[in-house]
């Protein structure tokens, strides 16, 4: 619990605000674009399912279990859409 809390969601709202960042910069490639829109989701995805396993886990409850299935496949898919891009 302590790295989901103090570590993994602080960093990843950390990187939310560089992907903000950057998604400013003049005249980017919709390519680019379009990564940093799918690296935006999956930290999102991330934080929400880090703050329901957060949740189940202290509520020792599996009401979340679905949520974080559904979650956690979208997480894949865009995973593996940004590994074929990088080929």
């Amino acid at each position: 619990m302590y790295f989901i809390e103090h570590k993994g969601i602080p960093k990843l709202k950390e990187n939310i605000e560089i992907l903000d960042e950057i998604s400013t910069i003049e005249d980017m490639p919709d390519f680019f674009q379009k990564q940093i829109e799918l690296l935006r989701e999956y930290c999102m995805l991330r934080i929400e399912t880090y703050e329901l396993i957060s949740k189940a886990v202290l509520n020792e409850t599996s009401e979340y279990d679905e949520k974080i299935f559904r979650k956690n496949v979208r997480i894949d898919e865009i995973d593996e859409a940004l590994s074929k891009k990088r080929l």
